[in-house]
């Protein structure tokens, strides 16, 4: 048997150097696979715990937020119905002030109707006591010239009692002049009354003055004002100055 040719020992021996280097790194990558599956299993477990972690978490904060939302709910709810319960109090508050106002706009009508009628009363009331008033002083007027009346008569049944023919002529022509006045006051339409004694009526509208020039005036401006009624006899007659005066006197004496 021949010995073995030392070149090819030496390619043997490389050859099992490369095997066993090959070996070696074979084991090598092994070895860093498991530690990069051990890696891969640790990640997973701890992604798991992670997720499992997360999940809790997020289930807690569901939780959580469902019972706040669900206590902002109720909050809400308490707060709705409170004001719902407010608004039904304001509207009957207002239901009951239009049903005062109401009340309050029919009395001030009510009141205002019977300070009205109270208004009316008193203007009745003014309007009577002013007729009174003037009837007062229409019953004065009569009562002085009445009482002027009476003095002259006074003088002229003195006259008549004595048997004076003179006297008994002044009641005459005394008695025309009073007819003539009073026909003259109606002639004219001078203002008077149920009670009214028309001479007197005639002589007080020629005004309270005695002096005989003012009287004068007076009844001119009386016959200027009313005198187109009166007869165009008498308004002729009435341009004698005598006639003038013999009316406008006063206490005429005749």
């Amino acid at each position: 048997m021949t010995a073995p040719n030392q070149a090819g020992v030496l390619d043997l021996r490389v050859l099992g150097n490369q095997l066993k280097g090959m070996q070696q790194q074979i084991n090598a990558d092994r070895e860093e696979r498991e530690e990069c599956q051990q890696q891969i299993i640790a990640g997973r477990e701890e992604l798991q715990q992670q997720i499992i972690a997360g999940r809790e978490e997020l289930q807690q904060q569901i939780i959580a937020d469902r019972e706040e939302w669900q206590k902002w709910k109720s909050d809400m709810e308490k707060t709705q119905k409170y004001l719902e319960e407010e608004i039904a109090s304001i509207g009957d508050t207002n239901k009951r002030l239009e049903e005062t106002l109401g009340e309050l706009e029919i009395k001030v009508k009510e009141m205002n109707m019977e300070l009205k009628h109270v208004k009316q009363q008193l203007d009745d009331h003014g309007q009577q006591l002013g007729d009174y008033r003037q009837q007062l002083s229409d019953h004065g007027q009569t009562l002085a010239g009445v009482k002027m009346d009476a003095e002259a008569m006074s003088s002229e049944i003195g006259w008549i009692v004595a048997g004076d023919e003179h006297g008994y002529d002044a009641i005459k022509r005394r008695n025309l002049l009073d007819n003539t006045q009073a026909k003259l006051a109606l002639a004219l339409a001078l203002p008077h009354n149920e009670h009214s004694i028309m001479s007197v009526v005639f002589r007080d509208t020629l005004g309270p003055s005695l002096e005989l020039p003012d009287r004068r005036q007076k009844l001119l401006e009386l016959l200027k004002d009313k005198g187109a009624s009166l007869d165009p006899q008498v308004l002729s007659l009435m341009k004698d100055v005598s006639v003038l005066d013999l009316l406008a006197e006063r206490r005429p004496y005749v």
